[in-house]
């Protein structure tokens, strides 16, 4: 068991217990899909449990600005920044919250609190001219630490929504409590639970609310080259899992390049080690 730390907008945020161990793809239970839309994250709460640097920039070797004492604390906001280790769960935390009277940077690993649910970074990665974006957010996601393998659930899922959030795309996720995953975001901390990758196939290929299209393997380098966000997915064959993954930009003609959680993490390994034999989609994001 851990302990994990909650989100509040009124108050300052309370510790809960949650489980260590996620749900995979086994979910038995269909979920009900809802659009996550990028919430303002303005105004939120938090406490310092001890005393806690504040930073002129987002990483531990930026000049302290002021210490923090114990106590409840206003924020108008986070961006991502140098992961730092939760002080409660030991996991790596990108997030670095923003104090209301604007004096610096706090990083989200030594606060019990967080932003409410469905935030984006105030300051969130936009595709660019040669996919600097997508690649910055894989980077930030990072899956040769992040989303491993635990032996009983892969987390491929998790990640391309983390990816996808740190480029402001919307990601549709369960809505009903009773199927919330009890793993959490290493990016974000606590989110609902994503769509399974067999689910997100279904989404994309019915035009995922008029935000996605299908492509061809030689359109998706493409994209991906400029700037384009786009994602690999398969159902999987009968009676195995979804798998769900980002394109990157590197691809030539019709290779395609690929980052993925999984039973193999990586940033940028071709689709076919990434698939290997299961048919799969292409889906470029248009943001119609």
């Amino acid at each position: 068991m851990k302990i994990k730390r909650f989100s509040s907008i009124a108050t300052t945020a309370a510790v809960i217990v949650a489980s260590n161990i996620g749900m995979n793809a086994a979910s038995l239970i269909a979920p009900v899909v809802q659009p996550v839309q990028a919430a303002t994250c303005t105004d939120f709460s938090g406490r310092a449990m001890f005393q806690a640097n504040v930073r002129a920039d987002k990483n531990t070797s930026s000049r302290v600005v002021k210490v923090l004492n114990v106590g409840p604390y206003q924020f108008s906001g986070y961006e991502m920044g140098q992961a730092v280790n939760d002080a409660w769960t030991n996991q790596p935390d990108s997030r670095w919250f923003k104090l209301s009277d604007r004096s610096g940077w706090v990083a989200s690993a030594v606060i019990n609190g967080n932003p409410p649910m469905g935030c984006s970074p105030s300051a969130v990665t936009k595709p660019s001219q040669g996919g600097k974006s997508v690649t910055d957010a894989v980077n930030r996601a990072n899956p040769d630490v992040n989303y491993r393998f635990d032996g009983s659930w892969t987390y491929c899922n998790w990640f391309v929504a983390d990816v996808l959030e740190l480029l402001n795309v919307p990601v549709p996720r369960v809505t009903r409590t009773d199927q919330y995953s009890t793993y959490n975001s290493p990016v974000f901390g606590l989110r609902k639970k994503p769509l399974l990758a067999e689910d997100f196939y279904d989404y994309f290929n019915n035009g995922g609310g008029g935000r996605w299209r299908k492509v061809a393997s030689a359109e998706a380098v493409t994209k991906a080259n400029s700037g384009g966000v786009v994602v690999a997915v398969t159902k999987g064959k009968p009676g195995k899992d979804g798998h769900i993954a980002i394109v990157i930009p590197g691809g030539t003609g019709s290779n395609v390049q690929i980052a993925q959680a999984g039973l193999r993490n990586s940033k940028n390994m071709s689709i076919q080690d990434g698939f290997r034999d299961n048919p799969y989609l292409l889906f470029e994001y248009t943001g119609n």
